[in-house]
């Protein structure tokens, strides 16, 4: 079914930036909830230029591997790493949120990450070996 479908290069391009800044944009969108439960006080604006800077810091897209663990071993990495102290420090510093509790946040969201992408990455293989 997908074999079928023939996009061209400016239009893939378009589409990952529009995906890129949605995402980018629903990130913020969870930072500003968790700001917002955690007592701090931030902007969206803020948070959303942290989310940019943070996110275009990322190499992760340049490791190749295959299968499920592909989506687990990219975000195993220096600059996830940096990505997450980064994300600590945006929410310390910008949502003015305790230490403790942005480092448990950051924690508890990266080995959910690590699991949704592990997850996800498993059943899209299987639905497109399923698919033929």
């Amino acid at each position: 079914m997908w074999a079928d479908l023939i996009l061209s290069i400016p239009f893939v391009y378009v589409i990952t930036l529009i995906g890129l800044v949605i995402g980018i944009v629903i990130n913020a969108a969870v930072y500003k909830l968790i700001v917002f439960l955690a007592k701090g006080d931030a902007t969206f604006q803020q948070l959303f230029s942290g989310v940019l800077y943070i996110t275009v810091t990322s190499l992760n897209a340049f490791i190749r591997m295959s299968g499920p663990w592909h989506a687990v071993f990219a975000n195993i990495d220096l600059f996830v790493i940096w990505n997450l102290v980064l994300t600590d420090f945006l929410l310390i510093k910008v949502g003015r949120t305790s230490p403790k509790i942005s480092w448990i946040i950051v924690t508890v969201c990266y080995v959910l990450s690590l699991i949704f992408q592990y997850v996800g990455t498993t059943i899209t293989i299987n639905m497109s070996l399923s698919w033929g």
